[in-house]
């Protein structure tokens, strides 16, 4: 979903898209994997990059820490913790580790979002 329909739809207040926002644009690097965005019922945005077991989610609430979670090819929990500051090179480096593994099962991922 996009972060305009989650505005629109109620489910995010102003404030939590543009901390959502500045979050994502800290992590989100050209070429890397796209994440699915949602809001869950405590009006909290939340970025999920997913490739089979091994898995990247953030989740940013209206106000406070935000949430970080990461899982390994296994599903084994590498990281989970709430955070007052984010760790963006090593997230940055883990989502270019979750490409590279979406990139070996289907290299041609990016086509699906051409227009």
């Amino acid at each position: 979903m996009h972060i305009s329909e989650l505005l629109r739809s109620g489910e995010l207040q102003r404030g939590t898209a543009i901390r959502f926002i500045r979050v994502i644009k800290q992590i989100q690097k050209q070429g890397l994997l796209f994440p699915r965005i949602s809001a869950d019922e405590d009006g909290e945005a939340i970025a999920l990059w997913k490739a089979g077991r091994m898995s990247l989610e953030v989740s940013v609430p209206p106000e406070g820490n935000a949430y970080v979670r990461m899982t390994d090819a296994e599903g084994r929990e590498q990281f989970m913790n709430f955070v007052s500051w984010l760790p963006i090179k090593e997230l940055t480096r883990f989502l270019a580790q979750l490409t590279r593994r979406v990139e070996q099962v289907n290299p041609a991922w990016r086509t699906v979002f051409k227009s």
